[in-house]
């Protein structure tokens, strides 16, 4: 993956190598794919958040802002409730679910996550 000091490419490419190891793996834990085939790949860069959980916040400064980010490539799958509970911040001022644990101001008052595991 990419670091902080790594140069940053727009427009990655698959690293191949990496390809025959993972298919073995797969194929492996799930003996019914022995036959498949890698006929395309696809690279592209992900946002990731020092702690790997997505920042999930409306800080009111500046006024109507509301973020969110980081979720790692996980943010297609969590995008329409993230969405949802989003527009109802910005409705009715709060949203349905507590969503403190996902404020971008943990990095700062020392309340930031430490996920038992990351994909």
């Amino acid at each position: 993956g990419l670091g902080p000091i790594e140069p940053r490419d727009p427009q990655p490419q698959p690293n191949r190598a990496h390809a025959p190891r993972a298919l073995a793996k797969l194929k492996r834990m799930f003996p019914a794919l022995k036959e498949v085939q890698v006929v395309e790949a696809w690279a592209g860069l992900i946002d990731v958040l020092p702690d790997g959980i997505p920042v999930i916040d409306a800080p009111g400064t500046p006024s109507g802002l509301a973020i969110a980010t980081g979720f790692c490539g996980h943010g297609f799958a969590m995008g329409p409730i993230v969405g949802r509970l989003l527009a109802e911040w910005i409705d009715t001022g709060a949203p349905s679910l507590d969503l403190s644990a996902f404020r971008a101001q943990r990095f700062v008052d020392g309340t930031m996550m430490r996920p038992r595991s990351m994909l």
